[in-house]
């Protein structure tokens, strides 16, 4: 039987790999770790750079639409911060 805080684990890395689990089938445990900690670290530097546009917009034609989603998203859900 599985330890409840190992599938917990498991559950936190399914949700940052956004893949129901799969990558730590594959990969094992220890590289779903690393690499969720660095998806997390992009994660962070593009919600500070998100946030940056979003306070002093500046017209940009060559944006990344993944950047301009997650902006979008950003408002919605966080309508007052800006």
């Amino acid at each position: 039987m599985e330890d409840k805080h190992y599938r917990y684990l498991r559950n936190l890395l399914a949700i940052i790999h956004r893949d129901g689990g799969h990558y730590v089938e594959e990969h094992g445990i220890d590289k779903a770790v690393e690499d969720a900690i660095a998806v997390w670290g992009e994660l962070s530097v593009a919600e500070s750079e998100a946030y940056e546009i979003l306070r002093f917009p500046i017209p940009s034609p060559g944006r990344d639409l993944r950047l301009e989603r997650w902006i979008e998203a950003y408002r919605e859900r966080h309508p007052l911060d800006v």
